[in-house]
């Protein structure tokens, strides 16, 4: 790598046992050609560590035994149908305006997906049997066209603000499936599926956030569980069912359902303001 100019393309055909530093200078593409699988050496280390600030393409690999699959430091890369499982946190996002699109990301005892920066998209892929699926800390990152499945704790878990997570599906989680947390203001949730998760399908404690749109069933707890710390909460368009307690528990102040209305159980209401636990 420390040889290729600009205008190359890296082909990966082995699995190599390293610590990948990638601050070249200058553009540069690495894809997987056949087998493509870096092990960290030293675990406390990413096993792909993007340091540079000149734009990298990572095509297709994967990445193993460090303290992130792929650690992303600076701006404007891109991570195209990668792999990362057994690593702290599967893809780490610390830089801004960076583009991630995942095969399948598990067995990560962090999160399979962390975003720290900013304005960075995701889209695409499985995150299953992590700590948390995915954990949204920075601001105004979109994530869409997801599952994340089976995960040990929270599918979906945002604690920055002005977000955005709209079509993902988040089933089977030992937390709940998404889950806004307290300080998370302005975040977005549209067009989302959670069922099966062992909490609530849906939970929100920050302020001003929108849940939009969104089915769910068959989660343990309550489908959609609005905290007494949140605040002007919009809940407007969405269909649970089958819930374990509440279809709905509202306990924030300013619950809204904006006009508009919600379904429980098949059954359409429009008084969501009044708070308390809808079946």
């Amino acid at each position: 790598m420390d040889f290729a100019t600009a205008t190359d393309v890296i082909c990966v055909y082995a699995r190599t046992t390293e610590n990948v530093v990638i601050d070249e200078g200058h553009a540069i593409e690495i894809t997987q050609c056949t087998v493509a699988e870096v092990t960290a050496a030293n675990s406390a280390l990413p096993a792909i560590r993007i340091a540079g600030a000149s734009p990298v393409l990572i095509i297709g690999l994967d990445a193993t035994g460090g303290s992130a699959g792929f650690e992303i430091d600076t701006n404007g890369h891109e991570l195209r149908g990668v792999r990362a499982y057994g690593n702290v946190n599967g893809i780490q996002v610390d830089g801004n305006g960076n583009k991630i699109a995942t095969n399948r990301v598990e067995n990560n005892a962090g999160a399979g997906l962390l975003l720290n920066g900013n304005s960075n998209t995701h889209s695409g892929g499985v995150f299953s049997t992590n700590g948390t699926g995915i954990r949204i800390a920075g601001n105004l990152n979109v994530v869409k066209n997801t599952t994340a499945e089976a995960n040990t704790g929270d599918g979906v878990a945002v604690s920055g603000d002005n977000n955005q997570v709209t079509s993902v599906k988040s089933n089977g989680n030992v937390g709940r499936g998404f889950n806004v947390l307290a300080g998370a203001d302005g975040n977005v949730l549209k067009s989302l599926n959670a069922n099966t998760n062992v909490s609530d399908g849906y939970g929100v404690s920050g302020a001003n956030n929108q849940l939009l749109s969104s089915k769910g069933e068959d989660n343990v707890a309550n489908g959609v569980r609005v905290e007494a710390t949140a605040t002007a909460t919009l809940v407007k368009g969405n269909n649970l069912q089958d819930s374990g307690l509440c279809e709905y528990l509202v306990q924030g102040a300013g619950t809204t359902d904006g006009g508009g209305s919600n379904k429980a159980n098949g059954t359409n209401f429009n008084n969501i303001e009044a708070g308390g636990c809808f079946k």
